[in-house]
């Protein structure tokens, strides 16, 4: 069963006062649930009720705009670049930016994949054993440098739906490493983030809601 949220947790999320909270369930736009005198919630009641708040959050390259990633994120990214010429590839996918996220440490999601036994090593191995047989892997490596690296096309799209899940979450756009890796988690085990963290036993629904829960407590 998951865990339910108070009203003050709630608006704590929302950068609301709790009397907006209660505002809001008095017109039936956020679900709740009474215990005694008090408001009980639900986070997938919260995201149905952010889902519906969700303003454009414009187009272009979140990469291309650093101003829209938060310190923390932009060295996400560094990281991720870091590991792709690590690996030799010519890209930055959806995998280097789950290695970024686990390398930096210090994010929400590094300690969220922590506590499921996720650790840098283990992503490594993975992404290398189901990066063996791609054609894009060179058999005689030519040495590239992080300059060398652009964004493939699913983490561009990865960065758009961090975008979203940002405003989406009262963040203004501002993209931090737990958009990304829900950003991330949007492509399923179709992206190689996904398919890897799929690999290694992790459900993904059961790590986007452990993560959002992380983020509300955060």
């Amino acid at each position: 069963m998951q865990p339910m949220l108070t009203t003050e947790e709630v608006a704590e999320g929302l950068r609301v006062e709790t009397v907006t909270v209660r505002r809001l369930v008095a017109r039936g736009e956020i679900e709740a649930y009474r215990v005694g005198s008090e408001y009980r919630f639900r986070l997938a009641d919260i995201d149905k009720y952010l889902a519906r708040q969700r303003i454009d959050a414009g187009t272009g390259d979140a990469t291309e705009r650093p101003e829209t990633l938060t310190a923390r994120a932009r060295t996400v990214l560094t990281l991720a670049q870091d590991e792709a010429a690590r690996l030799n590839h010519a890209y930055v996918g959806t995998e280097h930016l789950l290695l970024g996220l686990i390398a930096e440490g210090k994010n929400i999601v590094a300690k969220v994949l922590d506590s499921r036994g996720i650790d840098l090593d283990r992503v490594r191995t993975t992404i290398e054993r189901l990066m063996a047989d791609r054609p894009d892997r060179p058999d005689q490596p030519k040495q590239r440098g992080r300059e060398d690296i652009n964004l493939a096309p699913r983490a561009r799209k990865a960065f758009a739906a961090a975008a979203d899940e940002a405003v989406r979450r009262g963040q203004g756009g501002n993209i931090a490493p737990e958009h990304l890796f829900l950003g991330l988690l949007c492509e399923g085990k179709e992206g190689i983030a996904g398919g890897v963290l799929v690999d290694l036993g992790v459900d993904l629904e059961q790590v986007r809601e452990q993560t959002i829960q992380a983020v509300w407590k955060s």
